[in-house]
């Protein structure tokens, strides 16, 4: 009995082999980069919608609001997918409110206040006029139907008057 080869049991083998040889060639010389990755746009453009970097923002007025209120600063309206979101809220009190506490954060109830990981809530050394600036966490939002997003807070504050303005964005991950 003659001696039986690897190639004489599976003969596409030399095949492979050829073609491992030309796939290996072409990235030697650079024409199949090994680093190629996902590429990002270089033009400053937006992604698509429904494309995942797709990017949403929604910016309020100022708006007056009451001590203890909740309130509604801004929305945005997501369409089904997978977003990371997050929010930023900047307060103004008159010259004679003091702030004492604060709370803010991405909702899906309108005037309601979401988990505890979506939001901020900051009882700062008491502070008289020009407020904060606070980002909250970014929280992530899958959803299969069109959804509304609030960005909602609340201000604990007296005497005076106090103006808050929030601010969500959201990008599609996926």
């Amino acid at each position: 009995m003659a001696d039986t080869t690897f190639e004489d049991l599976n003969p596409n083998i030399p095949i492979v082999a050829a073609w491992l040889n030309d796939v290996n060639s072409a990235v030697y010389r650079g024409i199949f980069p090994t680093n190629a990755g996902i590429k990002g746009v270089i033009n400053g453009s937006d992604a698509a919608v429904g494309v995942i970097g797709e990017y949403i923002t929604g910016a309020g007025a100022v708006v007056g609001v009451a001590s203890t209120a909740i309130n509604n600063l801004t929305s945005i309206v997501l369409s089904p997918g997978d977003w990371e979101v997050s929010g930023s809220l900047s307060l103004i009190a008159s010259s004679t409110a003091v702030i004492s506490q604060y709370t803010a954060g991405a909702s899906s109830v309108s005037a309601s206040f979401g988990g505890f990981q979506s939001l901020i809530n900051v009882f700062p050394a008491a502070f008289a006029q020009t407020g904060p600036i606070s980002g909250t966490p970014t929280i992530r939002i899958s959803t299969t139907t069109m959804i509304t997003i609030y960005f909602v807070a609340t201000v604990t504050f007296s005497p005076g008057t106090c103006t808050a303005q929030g601010s969500l964005r959201a990008r599609r991950v996926r």
